[in-house]
């Protein structure tokens, strides 16, 4: 079977010399006043693009976001940025500092969020469970769309 070189970009990890690299062209910016000019940046770091530079810097080297478990002031936080800002994610990540606006979104519809439904599972909602995977297959979002709004993705899943 011949294989057809795919054309999409294959992501790669950092290295430790393009990481410092790209602090040194950021530093470089900050000098002139702030970050403005991304694809000037991304000249400087082969293979990588402008949008591979800003995001590298903002989720991995300029606030130093963590990774992993929640901490408990952290899920304190989240709280009070969603009672604040609602679920406008990137206010409510700005506020905590340490977390995406991905993360945030995530951990609170997944686990924090006080309408999520945690009570036992009932024998009639494995009936539908069992249905809806096999109308649906194991696409949880869609499950849950359908069938168990209350409940999080990852319960159903888990389920």
């Amino acid at each position: 079977m011949l294989q057809v070189p795919s054309t999409a970009r294959q992501p790669r990890k950092w290295t430790i010399a393009e990481d410092q690299k790209l602090r040194e062209e950021v530093e470089a910016q900050l000098i002139e006043g702030e970050v403005k000019d991304w694809c000037r940046i991304a000249n400087a770091i082969p293979g990588r693009s402008n949008k591979d530079c800003r995001k590298r810097w903002k989720n991995a080297l300029e606030g130093g976001l963590r990774k992993g478990q929640w901490s408990k002031s952290e899920d304190t936080q989240l709280a009070r940025g969603v009672q604040r800002h609602g679920q406008r994610w990137v206010l409510v990540a700005e506020q905590i500092k340490t977390r995406s606006a991905d993360q945030c979104a995530k951990r609170w519809q997944q686990s924090l969020d006080p309408d999520l439904d945690r009570s036992e599972w009932r024998e009639t909602e494995d009936e539908i469970l069992i249905q809806a995977v096999q109308k649906f297959g194991r696409h949880w979002k869609d499950i849950q769309r359908q069938c168990f709004p209350t409940r999080s993705k990852n319960c159903i899943k888990n389920r």
